[in-house]
């Protein structure tokens, strides 16, 4: 099964668990060419390629125009996900997808679904790449 990447575009969950269009529509996960200045398209592919096998990882979004550019959805099980956020800092990293100043939110599917999108209200970490700083949730 595929996962919806979104780039360049408003974030929204799909109803379906790892079974919607890429951002081509074709299925396959695609991200728009980076701005300047920021990682390449293949870096950024690849480690949301890698990402998306990690077995917790429901949804990844990415979109280099918000505040928090990753955002990765899971099922909440009650354990800390700072260790999760801290992990895909490290993968972007390694693929060469780690841009200055990008932030990592790890939310609740579920909660996302319930609440209409809010991000925040279903955050479950927030860490600052960079710095490893917790930025809370």
């Amino acid at each position: 099964m595929t996962m919806a990447i979104v780039a360049l575009a408003a974030c929204e969950f799909s109803a379906s668990d790892k079974s919607s269009a890429g951002a081509d529509g074709t299925g396959d996960n695609v991200v728009a060419p980076a701005p300047l200045g920021s990682a390449s398209a293949s870096s950024i592919n690849a480690a949301i390629r890698e990402i998306e096998t990690w077995s917790m990882v429901r949804e990844i979004m990415y979109d280099p125009e918000l505040v928090v550019p990753w955002t990765i959805g899971v099922e909440d099980d009650g354990s800390r996900r700072s260790g999760l956020a801290e992990s895909v800092c490290m993968e972007l990293e390694s693929q060469g997808a780690l841009v200055e100043g990008d932030t990592v939110r790890i939310v609740d599917r579920s909660a996302v679904l319930a609440n209409g999108g809010d991000f925040r209200a279903a955050s479950l970490a927030h860490i600052e790449c960079a710095s490893g700083r917790n930025l809370g949730v």
